[in-house]
């Protein structure tokens, strides 16, 4: 296998089983699945820390995953990172990502927001070295067509998936 984590062409593991990655999650509407399984993952053009990708822990994930949605449902993507050289820059913020000259990832301490408390929160500059590793989907509907091979998408509450075309629809009840 071809490993974008660690960088072996010839790794006896897949990228999302990496031992040189670390777990850290991605909290997001439930519409930008689609997308995101697609193309992958965008970088935020702008942010606290700068331009990147943005990630935390699982419970921070979710709880701004809650705030996004709005409503309307919860993505909460859990990916396997090669962090790389990281600048921790505790709570100040580096909206032009200053740190991307010389760093590949930026830590920081987000303050408290949509009242939830400070959390960490890492910066990425190369989404390639973030695989998806599973999904959590809460309520919601997602348009479009969902391929993550070999990930594990948990899905609670009610969940929608349609197609582009319409064709085939999905519905996921609660308590299947």
């Amino acid at each position: 296998h071809n490993c974008v984590i660690c960088g072996n062409g010839h790794a006896n593991h897949l990228p999302m089983n990496c031992p040189y990655g670390t777990t850290l999650s991605h909290g997001t509407k439930v519409s930008h699945l689609s997308s995101i399984s697609q193309i992958g993952f965008l970088a935020s053009s702008q942010g606290r820390l700068g331009p990147g990708l943005y990630l935390t822990t699982k419970q921070h994930a979710t709880a701004i995953a809650a705030h996004r949605g709005d409503g309307t449902g919860v993505c909460v993507i859990h990916c396997h990172v090669r962090l790389g050289s990281v600048k921790d820059n505790g709570r100040h913020n580096d909206n032009a990502g200053s740190w991307r000259g010389k760093y590949d990832c930026c830590k920081g301490l987000h303050p408290k927001w949509a009242s939830n408390p400070e959390f960490p929160e890492w910066c990425l500059k190369d989404t390639a070295k973030c695989v998806v590793k599973e999904v959590e989907l809460v309520n919601g509907v997602i348009d479009g067509n969902v391929n993550f091979p070999n990930v594990t998408i948990r899905i609670k509450g009610n969940c929608t998936f349609r197609t582009q075309n319409g064709r085939a629809i999905l519905n996921f009840p609660s308590g299947v």
